[in-house]
């Protein structure tokens, strides 16, 4: 299993439909798949239609995380259950799955703490259930066993061909567990966390086995096959399959501190030694060629490794939470690091990287924060995203010139980076490369670099300079303010600028994402005409600001655009605006708002927190009010939403403590959510006006 066990898989992108607390999408039959459930009951009984469309799936992951469920009835129009269906459901008892299912994914009932037995008919076509745990009559797999099975000792039934996916995962309670010579396949981490599981031994007639099935047994100190396995061999106590040379699991309860890797292995599975706390030291030898995902990930007491020169990639997550790991070689021809590759590495003080390497995956080095040395040669092409952020003992760092692609936010929070060299070459510098990197306070951009993402200085408190060259063909700097020509984009205003006001030069067409956040000198901005859009959080935090003007040529406002600015008492808005995005003015010190016509949508938190808005002005072109758009405006008295308004979300008026009424329709769709959501409302009625405050329930 991936380590997030709530996650919600990638599937063929289908539209979703809403019913209640359920969200389903139709399959190709015209019937319909549960995706997600959103309720709270304790005792649920699924529904077999859904809008009129017969309900014959429960998704992957559709019920996972709920619990809340203690037992569920699912209704026999249902045909399939996919993989992890009601994974995590910790206070599922016990299940019942009627005739109607023909196939199960893996493991529904991954991590349901309480689960004690799984129930079908005993003349189920396709499924049958055997001291509670469950299995597939068709190809004979033993899809789950119930976290909480009663007993200490399980023989597998001799009709048993496979070992599903994660089937007997966190059984805590299992001593023994019985492997028939039926077993001609254990799949992926099968075992998962049988943390009283001792030993364990494999019948001759296992064929394949995939991820390390023994993961997280913390117990388990032997694994059995005989001398003439004719797949797989246990050499040094680790389990090796023949046919390729991969060592697929090293049992986590070895007690010796060290560990030498028989010569002849090849690969190195994925998440071979994970968790083995004991080891301080692996030698690995020549013979290897791969390293798989996380294959040492939380080997907490390894202190230094030596990689062969044959590797020439790192599987991700390989060393992720290595927390020991000081020394660390690298073999000679490496052309990738994978994502997450060294994770966490916090007493990693050096790295110098070979001339063969192409790729550094994202996260590749994040929060190494003992890290104060990398070398870089100059074949590298990529850095991926956040590869060295948190590495707050880097002082100095050389972007070679082969670099054609850097993700975002790259050095975030290396708070000791104070000389940095981007080589003549490097093409683009992603967004927030270098946000909060406190002690940066000179940066030169060669003429190579074509793209600058959103603010890539942001919050660097430090910088007073930027330099580039006069004739530079895709960069200009102004005043200190640094410009992309090719989109005429104001990409950073220097947090560091003690002026109060500035105006945006003629000829802007951009203000970009983050532009001028948290410039708390500004008082004032004039933005002039001609501008078309605002990105997101482009003011964010600007906490002098105190008034802003927008002009009618621009077109877009931005999430979060001027939030957190809680000064700006005064804002006018441009005409041909459609959308006011998310969280645009949150928390401001706006009194007063009007919102212009052809205004369609007030996204979510458009103005929360706003605490002295009183008076707001909603044109009849709204349609939608989204999710606490007002929620903390308490000092709002009255508002009118007019009738045009079809949708508002959730706690959209929340905490408007000043709230005295909402002028609504007396037909519209405004005047109904007033009632359901128990909010004073008023409705015109003959120049009179009707005042209807709620009645409360008695628990609030």
């Amino acid at each position: 299993m991936e380590p997030d066990s709530c996650r919600k898989p990638e599937a063929i992108e289908r539209k979703r439909f809403v019913s209640g607390d359920y969200t389903y999408v139709l399959l190709d039959d015209g019937t319909a798949e549960i995706t997600s459930h959103r309720g709270h009951d304790k005792q649920l009984t699924i529904p077999s239609i859904l809008d009129g469309h017969t309900v014959t799936r429960i998704g992957a992951s559709a019920f996972s995380c709920s619990g809340y469920l203690a037992d569920v009835t699912i209704p026999d129009t249902v045909t399939g259950i996919g993989d992890w269906a009601f994974s995590s459901c910790e206070g599922l008892y016990t299940i019942t799955i009627p005739d109607s299912v023909r196939e199960v994914g893996s493991n529904p009932y991954y991590l349901c703490s309480e689960l004690v037995a799984i129930k079908v008919s005993p003349n189920h076509p396709y499924l049958a259930a055997n001291d509670g745990v469950l299995f597939s009559k068709a190809d004979g797999r033993l899809i789950c066993c119930p976290c909480d099975h009663p007993k200490s000792s399980y023989s597998i039934p001799d009709s048993t061909r496979i070992i599903g996916k994660s089937a007997f995962a966190d059984c805590q309670g299992l001593t023994d567990i019985t492997i028939p010579d039926s077993v001609t396949a254990i799949d992926d981490e099968a075992f998962e966390n049988c943390g009283s599981l001792t030993e364990i031994i494999l019948p001759d007639s296992v064929r394949e086995i995939g991820t390390n099935p023994f993961i997280g047994c913390s117990q388990l100190t032997t694994i059995t096959v005989s001398p003439d396995h004719p797949y797989f061999a246990v050499v040094n106590g680790a389990l090796i399959r023949k046919e390729d040379g991969c060592l697929i699991s090293c049992p986590l309860a070895f007690t010796q501190s060290s560990y030498v890797i028989p010569d002849g292995i090849r690969i190195i599975g994925n998440k071979a030694f994970e968790s083995c706390e004991s080891l301080a030291a692996i030698t690995i030898p020549e013979s290897v060629i791969a390293i798989g995902i996380s294959a040492f990930c939380q080997c907490t007491a390894l202190t230094g490794i030596a990689i062969p020169d044959r590797v020439t990639g790192i599987g991700k997550f390989a060393f992720s939470w290595c927390t020991g790991l000081a020394s660390l070689t690298l073999p000679a021809h490496i052309t990738s690091i994978g994502e997450h590759a060294f994770f966490n590495c916090s007493s990693l003080a050096s790295i110098n990287m070979p001339g063969s390497l192409i790729s550094i995956g994202d996260s590749a080095f994040q929060n190494c924060s003992n890290l104060a040395a990398v070398t870089m040669q100059d074949n590298v092409k990529s850095i991926g995203s956040f590869a060295f952020f948190g590495c707050k003992h880097l002082t100095g760092i050389t972007i070679p010139g082969s670099v054609t692609h850097m993700g975002e936010r790259v050095f975030e929070s290396c708070t000791s980076l104070s000389d940095v060299t981007i080589q003549n070459g490097v093409t683009d510098i992603g967004s927030m490369t270098f946000r909060f990197c406190a002690s940066l306070t000179a940066i030169t951009i060669p003429d190579s670099v074509r793209e600058v993402g959103t603010n890539p200085f942001i919050s660097c408190p430090h910088l007073s300079s930027i330099i580039i060259s006069p004739n530079h063909p895709y960069l200009a700097v102004r005043d200190g303010v640094l410009f992309s020509k090719p989109d005429r984009r104001l990409v950073r205003y220097p947090d560091t600028s003690p002026e109060t006001n500035y105006r945006i030069p003629e000829g802007t067409l951009v203000i970009g994402d983050s532009a001028f956040d948290s410039c708390s000198s500004l008082t004032s901005v004039t933005i002039p005409n001609g501008v078309t859009a605002i990105g997101n959080s482009a003011f964010s935090e600007c906490s002098g600001l105190t008034s802003i003007v927008v002009p009618d040529s621009v077109t877009s406002i931005g999430n979060s655009a001027f939030s957190r600015c809680p000064n700006l008492a005064s804002a006018v808005l441009p005409k041909h605006i459609t959308r006011i995005r998310n969280s645009a003015f949150s928390q401001t010190g706006l009194t007063a708002v009007t919102i212009p016509d052809g205004v369609t949508c007030i996204e979510n938190y458009a103005f929360s927190s706003c605490t002295n808005l009183n008076a707001v002005t909603i044109p009849d072109s709204i349609t939608s009010i989204g999710d606490g758009v007002f929620s903390g405006c308490k000092s709002l008295l009255r508002i009118a939403i007019p009738n045009s308004v079809t949708s508002i979300g959730e706690r959209a008026f929340v905490y408007c403590d000043s709230l005295s009424a909402i002028t609504v329709g007396r037909k519209s769709y405004a005047r109904q959510y007033c009632i359901e959501n128990h909010l004073p409302w008023t409705c015109p009625v003959s120049r009179l006006f009707h005042i209807f405050l709620p009645t409360l329930p008695k628990h609030l």
